[in-house]
């Protein structure tokens, strides 16, 4: 296994990347902040876990397009356990295995683009039996996590439901707000305003288009 360590000096803050696999997210770390980008793939939560024993920094920055469904639920879990703040900031984007596990955090700062879609493989689209499979299998860890990290069913219903590979679901802030748990019931749903779901669907082109954040 092939490691890449280099440290970059930018103004008067160093920012480190710890050792890397090759093709593996990137992750680096100020004084104050881990940042996570790239492609999430196998292991990259536990690359996030010896960066955060060697600084303690407890805020981590996510700008990726996603990867790794799995990885994405273990990036999370990494996440919460050491009570870590998620960011995504104005200009970032975090969709698919990426908002996953911007779920972890203690603290949720969402500024830029937050992008839920269901999880998929290369054969999902060529073989039905294998895409129910793979949904019901995704569908039993999303709701165990969402659980965990404190969101109602009623999310991972609307993920599995309304969005595809190519169309994710875009939630600000504050939207994401509205399937928080209230007294740890999983089973409450809200009424949501008229066509918030539809709003709020992106496929590609709409992605595009959208800009800057929230």
């Amino acid at each position: 296994m092939k490691y890449v360590v280099s440290a970059i000096l930018i103004g008067l803050g160093l920012v480190i990347s710890v050792p890397m696999v090759a093709h593996s997210a990137n992750i680096t770390y100020s004084s104050t902040q881990i940042t996570i980008s790239g492609r999430l793939m196998d292991g990259d939560y536990k690359m996030l876990q010896r960066v955060i024993d060697r600084t303690g920094i407890k805020s981590v920055r996510l700008n990726s397009g996603g990867g790794s469904a799995i990885e994405g639920y273990n990036l999370g879990y990494t996440i919460n356990k050491n009570k870590m703040s998620t960011v995504v900031r104005r200009g970032d984007t975090c969709m698919s295995a990426c908002a996953v596990a911007f779920l972890g955090g203690d603290y949720k700062f969402n500024y830029g683009i937050l992008g839920f879609h269901v999880a998929w493989t290369k054969n999902s689209d060529r073989d039905y039996n294998h895409g129910m499979k793979i949904g019901q299998m995704f569908g039993s860890i999303e709701s165990i996590y969402n659980f965990k990290m404190g969101y109602t069913g009623q999310l991972g219903l609307l993920v599995s439901q309304m969005t595809s590979k190519d169309d994710f679901l875009v939630l600000s802030q504050s939207d994401l707000k509205l399937f928080e748990m209230k007294d740890n019931e999983y089973g409450t749903f809200v009424d949501l305003p008229d066509n918030f779901v539809a709003d709020r669907i992106y496929n590609p082109f709409r992605l595009r288009l959208l800009e800057g954040g929230w």
